[in-house]
Order: C-alpha cells, then sequence, then structure tokens
C-alpha cells in the first residue's frame, strides 16, 4: 500500500485533496468535480449578460459589408461611353476581358464561375418542370416513344 510522505499514512493518489475525504467530508472534490461553491446554479445562466437582442453576429456583418460593397456604384468606360455600374459586374466584366486576352488564371476562374452557376441553377430545377420538358423534347423528336403500345414494340424499350 503506498504511503504518502508528509503525514506517513496510506494516500489516495486518483484524489485531488485526499484528506477533504478523510476528514469524513460528504463533498468530493477532484477531477470533474469542482467544489460546490464554484459550480454553476441550476437554472442560472453561465453568462446572463449574453449577447444583446438584435446585434450581429461576425458572419452576417461580414456579409452585408461585402454585399453593400459589391452592390456600389462605379463608373466604368465601355465602349467611349461612360456608365455606372454595381462594382460585381464590373469585377466580372474585367474578369471576362482579361480570359479572352488570354490570362489562363482569369480563363480557370471564368469556367468555374459558370459551372457553379450552371450546377446551382440544374438544382433549382424540380423533377416536375424536366420531366414536362423532357417529355416535349421527346414529343418533337420521337412522338411515338409517349405512346405505351409503341414504346414496348420500339427497340429501346
Amino acid at each position: 500500500m503506498p504511503y504518502d510522505d508528509d503525514e506517513g499514512q496510506a494516500g489516495d493518489f486518483g484524489q485531488a485533496n485526499p484528506s477533504s475525504n478523510a476528514a469524513g467530508d460528504k463533498e468530493r472534490v477532484g477531477y470533474k468535480q469542482p467544489p460546490k461553491h464554484s459550480r454553476y446554479r441550476k437554472g442560472q445562466s453561465g453568462n446572463p449578460a449574453g449577447r444583446p437582442k438584435g446585434s450581429l453576429n461576425k458572419s452576417t456583418v461580414r456579409a452585408l459589408v461585402a454585399a453593400q460593397w459589391l452592390e456600389e456604384t462605379i463608373k466604368i468606360v465601355e465602349g467611349g461611353r461612360e456608365r455606372r455600374v454595381p462594382r460585381l459586374v464590373a469585377l466580372l466584366k474585367k474578369q471576362a476581358e482579361l480570359a479572352l486576352k488570354g490570362d489562363l488564371r482569369a480563363m480557370k476562374d471564368v469556367f468555374d464561375l459558370v459551372l457553379r452557376l450552371a450546377v446551382e441553377e440544374a438544382t433549382l430545377r424540380t423533377s416536375e418542370e424536366t420531366t414536362t420538358e423532357d417529355e416535349a423534347i421527346l414529343r418533337n423528336h420521337w412522338p411515338s416513344v409517349l405512346d405505351a403500345d409503341e414504346r414496348d414494340a420500339s427497340p429501346c424499350g
């Protein structure tokens, strides 16, 4: 049995404060068991002041600033005429212009943007709209495919 060097008595190595238990205290103090006076009280918030109502979190503020910055209009010269366009439009026009001049990075960025927009548009379509559109295409190019009797007799069915 291990002995504590200070008192010459058996010590409990698993507890932070073994002498309090030896004194007969019912309260255990140690790892994951803070003293009762420093524990959270039931029904009392750990952060009573909290974030004020109506205040915005960082991501919302960042999004608002970005939106305002991108929507602000600037002057551009296009075809000898001066126009006012939103910054986002001006940036997209400049990126496309660089891509057309042969800038490979600009080309990659433009293609990535176009593909992302195409994927988003495709996901926004519902299956019902796609089915209606597909049926219209099939009627124009192969009307017999929609007829149940002919569909069963066709080589593709």
